[in-house]
């Protein structure tokens, strides 16, 4: 049976929003350096097997709990055709290695919805989050939307490589 442990993550990376907004973390948790809740992911549950316009009301709020103080009309950027044939990959893709451990990706999300550069924070492998790096980097996004325009914001991948039950 597939395990795939998947919340979106917290981590540390500073980005560009558009002045419109006013994303903030509370003062404890600033040091950081981003506006992805660190905090959130935990427990943060949305699916990954459909396309953000057909999440429910819930699942979008789960989704957007991930960012510290998003307005109600604002939306974070998303999968384009969801987030399974990208995470059924990366997880066959560690399942072939025999890797097991936690995987931390921040993707930049322009606002044409193209990814313009992937950070890596934690991997069980340096090859291996490389080449998640590399199928996230091509994944094209529903762009995040700041007061009804597009715009560019982080996306966090955060996932527990497990070991299947075959």
């Amino acid at each position: 049976m597939l395990r795939l442990i998947l919340a979106s993550s917290l981590l540390l990376t500073a980005f560009a929003i558009p002045a419109q907004t006013s994303y903030s973390l509370p003062a404890a948790e600033a040091t950081t350096g981003t506006r992805i809740r660190p905090t959130a992911a935990k427990g943060a549950r949305y699916p990954y097997d459909k396309r953000y316009d057909a999440f429910t009301a819930e699942e979008r709020t789960a989704l957007k709990s991930i960012w510290e103080d998003m307005p109600a009309d604002d939306e974070p950027p998303f999968p384009a055709d969801g987030m399974k044939a990208l995470m059924l990959d990366i997880h066959q893709t560690a399942q072939r290695l025999n890797l097991r451990g936690p995987l931390v990706l921040h993707a930049h999300v322009g606002s044409d919805g193209v990814v313009n550069k992937v950070d890596i924070y934690k991997s069980p492998d340096e090859k291996f989050g490389k080449y998640a790096a590399i199928k996230l980097g091509r994944t094209h996004f529903k762009p995040a939307k700041c007061g009804g325009q597009p715009c560019a914001m982080e996306f966090p991948l955060s996932a527990n490589m497990v070991m299947s039950d075959r």
